[in-house]
């Protein structure tokens, strides 16, 4: 934390903590809780934070073919998409 310089505009005092979860030696799921940093101490984002981290979690579950759902009051579940079938040949 002593090599942490918040800055406004790139709003990286906001974050999530990770949590993995896996089966048969791959990630299956991952839990992410929106936190904020000020002081140097980590604390749960607040609500307005939270929107902005849905927001761009959002755009990055869509560019990565992820799914997202509500976990808590201010977390999320993000898991892969499934693939789809292949068409059978004709």
């Amino acid at each position: 934390m002593d090599e942490f310089m918040g800055d406004k505009d790139e709003r990286n005092g906001l974050s999530f903590l990770f949590v993995l979860e896996g089966e048969e030696n791959r990630t299956s799921e991952i839990r992410l809780f929106s936190v904020g940093i000020r002081a140097f101490e980590v604390r749960l984002a607040n609500e307005q934070e939270w929107q902005f981290l849905k927001q761009i979690m959002q755009a990055k579950c869509k560019a990565f073919g992820t799914t997202m759902e509500p976990v808590g009051q201010r977390g999320i579940t993000v898991r892969k998409t499934a693939a789809p079938s292949p068409v059978p040949p004709v």
